[in-house]
């Protein structure tokens, strides 16, 4: 064979290879030759850093710059793409003749606890320190789909979802709260912090469907996350007030029974009673309950 030169020019992009382009010449028309596979790395170079600046400008929109998680509007897209996702492979099984998948969604509400007196007695520098740990408290236990957001200030979203039933939603999203609290604990008695980092959780669960209307969603978790918030002050103060429901559903009750949900939170008294339900009205309630 007659012989000829070979430019072997690597082709990646960040930490990704494409692979390899080859250019081949003959002996006899070096200048030519030499040309063109300067030109062409001049061209891909310059497609490259396009990429790179759009993929740069795009992730600053939807990303946190002090954390690095989704910011809200990261959260909206990747929650939509989600959707579509999973609309997509549904409507390919009823194609088939076959039953669509359920997925259900998880919504976690995070709050830093303190983080104003962390800033006004150390600085917000401290304060950044704080938010930074409970974000990569989140990094930690995010997994598969899972969706860490910085919802702005001191609040944080965490969504998971997959094929679960509601029973098994609700002990994930349990078994998440009680790792990320776990985690934020241990890296906070680690940071050797003149104070502590802790954080209110709470959360909410629905099918991932649509319409899937996932401010409500962040609506009920952060009611159970200020619930969570509540508890934790009144036990600073001595006050215990138990995360499970005992309610008496009277305003009067002579009972003093142990973790009384009711009466820690003076629902009802050992006065007479006010504003009760009738009978008639408790049966209706009932009837309604079991329809």
């Amino acid at each position: 064979d007659e012989p000829r030169v070979y430019y072997y020019l690597p082709v990646h992009f960040d930490d990704f290879t494409f692979g390899y382009a080859v250019l081949v010449r003959k002996l006899d028309c070096p200048y030519i030759m030499d040309n063109v596979a300067k030109q062409w790395l001049r061209y891909v170079n310059t497609a490259l850093e396009m990429t790179r600046n759009r993929t740069k400008i795009f992730n600053n929109t939807i990303t946190d710059v002090t954390t690095g998680l989704f910011n809200r509007h990261g959260m909206y897209s990747t929650v939509s793409e989600l959707q579509k996702t999973i609309r997509k492979e549904n409507e390919y099984l009823i194609s088939q003749k076959l039953h669509p998948k359920k997925f259900s969604i998880i919504v976690i509400m995070i709050d830093m606890d303190g983080l104003k007196r962390i800033n006004d007695t150390y600085g917000h520098k401290e304060g950044d320190f704080g938010i930074n740990l409970i974000s990569e408290s989140l990094k930690q236990n995010s997994e598969g789909k899972d969706i860490a957001v910085r919802n702005g200030g001191d609040e944080f979203l965490f969504i998971c979802s997959g094929e679960y039933s509601e029973n098994e939603a609700e002990k994930l999203a349990e078994g998440k709260i009680n790792a990320i609290e776990k985690c934020i604990s241990e890296k906070s008695s680690s940071s050797g912090k003149p104070f502590s980092i802790s954080a209110s959780l709470g959360y909410s669960v629905s099918v991932l469907d649509e319409p899937l209307n996932l401010d409500e969603l962040i609506s009920i978790a952060d009611a159970g996350m200020y619930e969570n918030k509540k508890r934790k002050k009144a036990e600073k103060n001595g006050e215990h007030i138990p995360a499970f429901l005992i309610s008496s559903i009277t305003s009067s009750c002579n009972l003093h029974c142990a973790g009384c949900y009711s009466r820690q939170n003076h629902a009802c008294s050992d006065e007479a009673p006010v504003d009760q339900l009738s009978g008639e009205e408790w049966n209706r309630i009932f009837d309604e309950a079991d329809e």
